[in-house]
């Protein structure tokens, strides 16, 4: 029997090891099992960046936000975005 985390790490070294069109299905067979879980939502992000679908990958940290607690997906936002865009979810956060 394969759990969650153990199909969750297999995504993640398929991503690492640049085989993207398997981590993107194994991504998204998690998001069906758990559609809010954060550490998926920001590896399907990083995926959708490295794709080029700017538009999904900024979708996805946004998500995690509401999910994760503002202090992951600020986490998350801070290694996709660049230094503009972190500085202006940190103010946005913190007001």
């Amino acid at each position: 029997m394969t759990t969650f985390t153990e199909v969750l790490q297999f995504a993640v070294q398929q991503h690492r090891a640049n085989n993207l069109l398997e981590a993107e299905q194994l991504y998204r067979q998690l998001l069906e099992h758990q559609p809010t879980h954060p550490d998926v939502l920001h590896g399907l992000s990083t995926l959708s960046q490295q794709k080029g679908e700017y538009q999904q990958a900024e979708r996805l940290p946004i998500a995690a936000m509401g999910r994760a607690g503002r202090q992951r997906a600020f986490e998350y936002f801070t290694w996709e975005q660049g230094a503009d865009q972190t500085l202006q979810l940190y103010e946005t956060l913190c007001n």
